[in-house]
């Protein structure tokens, strides 16, 4: 489950300007020069209160987890709305919604299959088949949800590997060893996917619940205190050591570009800084905090000690971290960096002059992060925060959420993906 929980209470220093009728506006942005902008445009798909969402192989299709008929979390699949007209999301279908509440939806690369957690005492993480895109309608799934797994502790992310045959899991944030990461080999039984076996690859000796695989699916990147200050490290998944890749500084939310060359993260300078670092000390990251979800509930949801961080890539194999977000303006420590399918850009969300915070988008010279430095363009121009870029599959698409600061609430918004060749713009 990708964690998201960016509340006023929170995020302290973010402030919202002019909420109308509790939704954010668009507004017209200014350029690097700074004269009036283009308007930005901003579809607004669903104002259900979602947390977690994944793309589509296909990008034809979101799923996300929002608040059902009676108040717990159901996963939904929508139809992704084509046409510069269409600003409302018409065409969705509840795919689980049993008692308990079901959250963080992941679909799989083949696209056969979409993965969440079910909550209780213990969690469990649950598959199904999605329902067809075909001619913008969704017949029913022929198959019942399939429960694959009782999990150790409470759940955290989910994500498949590429090549669809496991899923990496995270779970147990408040354990005294700290949060543990494993892999979910699939197996099939005599009627499609069964129950199947969690192998522990690491322990993170943190709180921090992120985990990605490498492109290659040979190994998972995560967050560890193992180094004193949170760092990125690489757990390949044949059983040899670990390996850290980021030092210096409280660095986390790591995100492989699909080309296998780079990993981006984010980085804050933290308690101690380089010369702490140095010395093999630091203060480790502050307590992460329980945070109430919209219904009030108390949640297993985090913020890491991330206030202040930058957006970063570095080589794959570990080495010296190249700034890509300026220096001053604050990252959302929730939301990883988000790479373009072709890795020549990178989605963001950073606070921006008005005093919001917004999606920007890096490209690079040429597809190499290392001719510095990387054009940066704001994206969008809404009211409060808009955190959690998620590039669609073709690269047409950003989806993201947006949040309120002076009230409660969320939605899901698409936006057009900038060209790789765009100008930057001002922000």
């Amino acid at each position: 489950m990708a964690v998201l929980a960016a509340t006023a209470g929170v995020l302290g220093g973010y402030w919202g300007r002019g909420v109308v009728g509790g939704l954010g506006r668009p507004r017209v942005g200014p350029d690097s020069s700074g004269a009036a902008g283009a308007e930005h445009s901003q579809a607004r798909l669903l104002d259900e209160h979602p947390i977690d969402f994944s793309w589509a192989p296909d990008a034809t299709r979101l799923a996300y987890d929002a608040p059902g008929p009676a108040g717990d979390r159901n996963i939904y699949v929508a139809l992704v709305p084509t046409g510069s007209d269409v600003l409302l999301w018409p065409d969705r279908i509840c795919v689980a919604g049993g008692p308990s509440d079901e959250h963080g939806p992941e679909w799989s690369p083949d696209g056969k299959w979409i993965a969440y957690v079910v909550s209780g005492r213990p969690d469990h993480v649950y598959a199904l088949e999605p329902p067809s895109s075909a001619e913008g309608e969704f017949p029913n799934s022929s198959e019942a949800p399939r429960r694959l797994v009782a999990l150790p502790g409470p759940a955290g992310e989910l994500r498949w590997s590429p090549d669809s045959r496991s899923i990496a899991v995270s779970w147990g944030q408040f354990d005294p060893e700290g949060a543990s990461i494993g892999v979910l080999a699939l197996r099939e039984g005599d009627h499609g996917m069964a129950e199947s076996r969690l192998m522990r690859v690491a322990v993170s000796a943190s709180r921090s619940l992120d985990v990605a695989w490498t492109p290659s699916g040979d190994g998972l990147l995560y967050c560890s205190h193992a180094g004193h200050l949170p760092s990125v490290w690489l757990a390949p998944t044949d059983g040899t050591p670990v390996r850290q890749l980021s030092v210096g500084h409280f660095d986390g939310r790591p995100s492989p570009s699909r080309d296998g060359r780079w990993v981006a993260f984010l980085s804050a300078p933290g308690a101690g800084g380089a010369e702490a670092s140095s010395r093999g000390e630091g203060a480790r990251p502050q307590v992460d905090e329980r945070v109430p979800d919209d219904a009030g509930r108390d949640t297993t949801r985090v913020r890491p000690a991330l206030s202040g961080a930058r957006c970063m890539v570095m080589p794959a194999g570990g080495g010296s971290a190249i700034p890509v977000s300026p220096a001053g303006p604050a990252c959302d420590p929730m939301s990883p960096p988000a790479w373009s399918p072709d890795g020549a850009r990178l989605a963001f969300s950073m606070e921006a002059d008005d005093r919001t915070t917004a999606i920007f988008v890096a490209t690079s010279r040429d597809g190499d992060w290392e001719q510095r430095p990387a054009a940066v363009r704001r994206l969008t121009y809404l009211d409060g925060l808009a955190v959690r870029p998620r590039w669609s599959p073709d690269g047409r698409y950003i989806a993201f959420c947006h949040e309120w600061v002076y009230q409660p609430g969320r939605a899901l918004h698409l936006v057009p993906a900038p060209r790789s060749n765009a100008p930057a713009a001002g922000g």
